[in-house]
């Protein structure tokens, strides 16, 4: 299978936001599996830079070539670097030659025009953002009968809200593209996807074909692992976990708490997810002493902004020296070396990140305790009581009162569980990454592809 996948921004690390994080996980995947996977995306440098954002091993002194594409009256030039990722992925990623800002029309033109170069035609055409889903459908419409399949990735809010917004109309206009309804134009294609948590509500009963199937989230496996990722002091897996018990205890020497029995739970809490607060203080104040009355130890992490914060951080850990401690917010690897050594990761809140947080938990082993609201992944049913089943400890509500009831009942779980280490290895051999998603796609090609 020949896939193209348009990414409008795109950058290969594992951290960013939900259109370039699938797009490269996807891809990837999809070239894992032995399929001509190709990236097609803009890339931005800093003046004078000889690096690209996101692609420290890509310089831009090794741009191959340019391309010219229809702007508003005159042709614009752009340059084009191509190359093959470490995973097998191709790339053909664009940048505006003298640095100047490019409107929506000329990207999604720019888009179209790189793979319209391509030797041979991509099969599958996957659109992760509102640009992507106009170059795919300018690809569609001049595409003769029987050549080769679309498919249009729905990631998000904004790519619906683009396709049937009032910035619909004259963009498609500006493209040269027919008037055409959301059912119009998603029937343009021959196989549609849309996230989980994608709100299919928001669109009317007769615009959703029945071919638009949910997928489910998914973080990079390969730089998520326990295993082999150097955020790690010690290093374990599902089945050798000897590490992990080294690696908190090494999270509780620098913190400063009690080297507690085995049987103490170690809790996480993210003060701070993506790039917003998401608890008030008294929400932070619940779930500490729910965790005090269980005997367990918090860790609360936070940015180092809020001060009122920091100070109750500084009380708590006064009247409870060696079981409270606070560590700096970090994306990277100090976050991932607490996620390991966690035992309960609580995570508030309704957005994206929470839900990615709950598999990087699930991951390294950690239970996640979030709400159901929001949308959660399909595949994380509740924990029962024994942990003999479901793979996260469920809130009725993103409220705080109901999140500190679902810690609750993961403290009890665990004081009942009585092989901890069996319920971590069934967390963690939980497949988190991309495959499955890879898979999917497989599948549905092959079916539209059916004769």
């Amino acid at each position: 299978m020949r896939v193209a996948l348009f990414a409008e921004n795109f950058s290969d690390s594992a951290f960013d936001s939900a259109p370039e994080r699938y797009a490269s996980g996807l891809a990837k995947a999809l070239a894992a599996a032995g399929h001509e996977t190709h990236v097609v995306a803009f890339i931005s440098a800093e003046p004078g830079s000889t690096v690209a954002s996101g692609w420290p091993n890509l310089p831009l002194a090794k741009r191959l070539r340019g391309i010219e594409v229809e702007g508003e009256g005159d042709k614009v030039r752009l340059d084009l670097f191509e190359g093959t990722t470490s995973a097998g992925v191709a790339l053909s990623l664009l940048h505006a030659t003298d640095g100047a800002d490019l409107d929506t029309p000329l990207r999604v033109r720019a888009l179209a025009a790189c793979v319209s170069r391509f030797a041979d035609a991509p099969e599958l055409v996957l659109a992760f953002e509102p640009v992507g889903a106009y170059a795919a459908q300018l690809l569609a419409e001049g595409k003769r009968e029987g050549e080769s399949r679309q498919g249009l990735l729905l990631v998000n809010a904004a790519t619906l809200d683009m396709l049937k917004g009032r910035k619909a109309a004259p963009l498609r206009k500006a493209l040269g593209l027919a008037k055409a309804t959301l059912p119009d134009q998603l029937k343009r294609f021959d196989l549609c996807l849309a996230l989980t948590h994608f709100p299919l509500g928001a669109l009317e009963k007769d615009e959703r074909p029945e071919w638009i199937v949910s997928m489910p989230d998914a973080i990079d496996a390969a730089v998520f692992n326990p295993s082999t990722s150097a955020a790690l002091a010690f290093r374990f897996d599902a089945f050798d976990q000897r590490g992990r018990e080294l690696a908190q205890g090494e999270i509780r020497r620098r913190l400063e708490l009690d080297i507690a029995p085995d049987a103490t739970p170690l809790v996480l809490l993210p003060t701070v997810l993506g790039d917003a607060p998401t608890l008030k203080l008294e929400d932070v104040e619940l779930v500490a002493e729910m965790c005090l009355a269980d005997s367990a130890q918090l860790v609360i992490e936070w940015d180092g902004q809020q001060e009122e914060l920091g100070r109750l951080i500084e009380r708590l850990k006064e009247a409870h020296p060696g079981r409270v401690a606070g560590a700096a917010a970090s994306p990277g690897a100090a976050h991932l070396a607490l996620v390991a050594a966690a035992d309960i990761v609580v995570l508030s809140g309704e957005s994206e990140a929470r839900r990615l947080e709950g598999l990087l938990a699930l991951r390294f082993g950690a239970i996640p305790v979030l709400a159901r609201a929001g949308g959660i992944d399909a595949r994380l049913l509740d924990l029962d009581e024994c942990g003999l089943s479901g793979y996260a400890v469920l809130a009725d509500s993103a409220a705080p009162e109901a999140l500190r009831e679902a810690l609750k009942r993961a403290l009890y779980m665990l004081h009942r569980v009585e092989q901890p280490s069996t319920l971590r290895q069934r967390l963690m051999l939980l497949e988190v990454g991309f495959e499955p998603l890879a898979r999917l796609v497989e599948v549905l090609f092959a079916e539209t592809n059916r004769d």
